[in-house]
């Protein structure tokens, strides 16, 4: 009968041998996910990451928005007229927009260096009802003062839930200044008008292309 020496015996491994091979396997791990962090965002990614963790671990206060100004910021940073950050509420307005159906004021604007220029009113708007012409320059959005860095965040503003205001600031084209409150409003966009001139001339005026507007430029 064979005797079981301790070269039959199962080997044991110790705990620091167990807990050095985790500690290796983690930084094994984190200099992979570093490595894949810098190729698909870059160091700049990767520092607004660690600038996003500061925030939300040290700082003594709210940082609910930190995330979307700090987007607002880096998309203005463009300098593209035609680039512009939106917030989650904003989008859901954005869409309403371009379903030619969305809750505002009634106005189409051009965003300038110290102001929003009101480029036309939507009859019986509120926007209409308050009194506002077009080509006034609104120079202010619930008491903050527009200019070139934020001019997108204060039209975003102007946006909001029907029912409720937004105080806005509005010169006229006489320079004067006057503080308005309208009240938001859903609002349903008549993008094709039409009409027949003289001399049996039929015009057609399409102010965007969004849902709708090609079957309304065809009944037209």
């Amino acid at each position: 009968m064979k005797q079981k020496t301790d070269t039959d015996q199962p080997k044991q491994v110790s705990w620091r041998s167990l807990i050095l091979s985790i500690v290796a396997t983690g930084v094994v791990v984190a200099v992979l996910v570093t490595g894949i962090g810098l190729r698909l965002i870059g160091r700049e990614g990767l520092s607004i990451l660690q600038a996003q963790h500061l925030i939300e671990s040290k700082f003594v206060g709210e940082t609910e928005q930190s995330t979307d100004l700090t987007l607002s910021h880096m998309v203005t940073g463009l300098n593209d007229r035609w680039s512009y950050y939106l917030t989650r509420a904003g989008y859901e307005q954005e869409k309403g927009m371009r379903a030619n159906a969305y809750v505002g004021i009634g106005v189409t604007v051009i965003v300038e260096e110290d102001g929003i220029r009101i480029g036309s009113v939507k009859e019986k708007s509120p926007a209409a009802e308050a009194g506002i012409s077009a080509d006034e320059i609104i120079r202010s959005v619930n008491g903050t003062k527009i200019n070139q860095e934020n001019g997108s965040d204060c039209m975003n503003a102007m946006r909001g839930k029907a029912g409720t205001s937004v105080s806005l600031e509005i010169e006229n084209t006489a320079g004067e200044l006057r503080i308005v409150a309208v009240e938001r409003g859903e609002l349903v966009v008549d993008s094709v008008r039409s009409e027949m001139l003289d001399g049996h001339i039929g015009y057609v005026q399409v102010e965007n292309f969004y849902e709708g507007s090609a079957a309304a430029f065809k009944e037209a």
